[in-house]
């Protein structure tokens, strides 16, 4: 059962949170594979419709987070989350190729279920060697005590998996720390790509793998019709 409801206000989606009484402008999910001996993790973060008066940016939630320690276990959270937060757009690391097939392979032993055609898109920089330092500095500055943009939940175990990383640790793959991975993914992708008619031409041009049959390299689903500039 949802939990958010979808409202069309003018040409734009919004998402009624009535349990947090907010209301958000977009939402996405990150999902980063398993990195034995870490299980995989996934988190579902939220932007606010409206502007953070002081700095004139939008304020980021957590909304859930979650572990997973296998593909069976992170395609049953995939669709349990997507359901409860009207998720359509999940993003990660495509280029891993082994674990998508699994993640696939899962989805096929549920067939006969009802079924809803979610992808998996590649995040900002998942291929990128400096990801990690990425991902970790952009946290970094929306958490500022000064001027706070990124909110997690009480329980979070989020801030503590960043606090336990060591300068040396930066330099190191984004996918080896998944619970790191998993949020940077999400807010990169808020942040970045942003709605539909606000996404950049330079990122327009990534590659989606659809657990419903085969993988798309050119356009994400919300630059489908579009060409590229």
């Amino acid at each position: 059962m949802s939990r958010l409801t979808r409202e069309q206000w003018g040409g734009d989606s919004l998402y009624m949170d009535p349990i947090k009484n907010r209301v958000y402008r977009q939402i996405a999910g990150g999902l980063a594979w398993p990195a034995p001996p870490a299980p995989g993790f996934m988190v579902v973060v939220a932007e606010e419709g409206r502007l953070e008066l002081e700095s004139g940016q939008r304020i980021l939630w957590v909304l859930a987070e979650q572990e997973a320690l296998d593909p069976a276990a992170m395609y049953r959270y995939y669709r349990e989350m997507s359901g409860e937060f009207l998720l359509r757009e999940w993003y990660g690391d495509t280029a891993n190729r082994a674990m998508m097939h699994l993640f696939r392979g899962q989805q096929r032993q549920v067939q006969g279920e009802a079924q809803v055609p979610l992808v998996v898109l590649g995040a900002p920089y998942h291929d990128n060697p400096q990801a990690l330092l990425f991902y970790v500095q952009m946290i970094q500055d929306l958490v500022k005590s000064s001027q706070k943009l990124l909110f997690f939940g009480e329980n979070s175990s989020l801030p503590g998996n960043f606090l336990a990383l060591s300068p040396e640790e930066l330099t190191g793959k984004a996918a080896d720390y998944p619970p790191v991975a998993a949020l940077g993914y999400a807010v990169a992708a808020l942040r970045l790509y942003g709605p539909a008619s606000a996404v950049a031409p330079e990122y327009r041009e990534r590659e989606s793998w659809n657990p419903f049959g085969g993988r798309d390299q050119g356009l994400g689903i919300r630059d489908q019709g579009k060409t590229k500039n």
